[in-house]
């Protein structure tokens, strides 16, 4: 894989659509504890923000982004979800679809957006 921001080096033209899985951190074996869940938070943010940046810019206008970031199992058994809508739609994205995906047995689950420019 390679960084988002590579990408406008590769495609030309803007596209219709886009749909990505990013790094979703390290596999998870155990549910996530607060100090580690801040940790990750900041890594991941520190990737997506500007890898977003990137892929509006790629977008055609009405263009779809289906992309999936992950929540985290805490001790109680609720997901910790990333504060990403703020930052997709300060980018300019518009937030059409959010739903949640997991299985029981996850320790990492999936925030499903649809977004569109």
């Amino acid at each position: 894989t390679s960084p988002a921001q590579d990408l406008s080096s590769l495609i030309k033209e803007p596209v219709d659509l886009i749909v990505t899985e990013p790094f979703l951190g390290t596999p998870r074996r155990t549910i996530i504890e607060s100090v580690e869940y801040n940790r990750i938070e900041k890594e991941l943010m520190a990737i997506y923000e500007p890898s977003f940046e990137t892929l509006f810019d790629l977008l055609k206008e009405n263009g779809k982004c289906v992309v999936v970031f992950p929540a985290f199992k805490n001790r109680s058994g609720d997901f910790e979800h990333l504060p990403i809508r703020a930052i997709l739609e300060s980018i300019g994205f518009k937030i059409e679809l959010q739903e949640m995906y997991q299985r029981d047995d996850q320790f990492i689950g999936r925030d499903l957006f649809v977004l569109s420019k």
